[in-house]
């Protein structure tokens, strides 16, 4: 049974969340699942050289582990809340989501008449990050995806640098 959701992060987004500053994910769309549910987070960008975009993970035994094109970690996603693209609620998304008006602005600005705010809490920033196979997937997901959950994963890690 498809329980959790695999969902691709920009590197900058991923920073954010695992610092605990960015509280909601925006998206276009949202899983047909009723929350709560976990989402894996796969950290994009693969093969960037850009320096801006390089996440590192530093593990509890001094390891340091490339984040990007990789499963970094996981959230549950324990509320969705729906939002009018220009409404009154575009501050709060912007708050909550680390977003400017700008960059709100041009996702929201296509076609798309709602956004979905997926509420993020549980936090477990894996100490080694994982490939795409280990959650039986060979490529990463456009947006997101839905897939199994995945029990007992080593996680507690909470160092993790976006170099730049």
């Amino acid at each position: 049974m498809k329980d959790s959701v695999l969902i691709s992060i920009k590197p900058k987004w991923c920073n954010l969340i695992f610092k605990e500053q960015k509280t909601i994910e925006i998206r276009k769309t949202y899983p047909k699942m009723k929350p709560p549910f976990k989402c894996y987070v796969y950290c994009t960008e693969p093969n960037t050289k850009d320096p801006w975009k390089l996440l590192e993970i530093h593990s509890p035994d001094g390891k340091i582990h490339k984040g990007n094109g990789k499963v970094i970690g996981e959230f549950v996603c324990d509320d969705i809340s729906i939002h009018l693209y220009g409404s009154l609620s575009t501050q709060w998304l912007m708050k909550e989501g680390c977003v400017t008006g700008k960059e709100l602005c041009e996702y929201g600005n296509n076609g798309h008449k709602f956004l979905y705010a997926w509420h993020i809490s549980d936090l477990k920033l894996y100490d080694e990050p994982k490939e795409l196979t280990e959650f039986g997937f060979t490529r990463p997901p456009q947006s997101w995806c839905y897939t199994e959950e995945i029990k007992e994963r080593p996680t507690l890690n909470t160092e993790m640098n976006l170099f730049g």
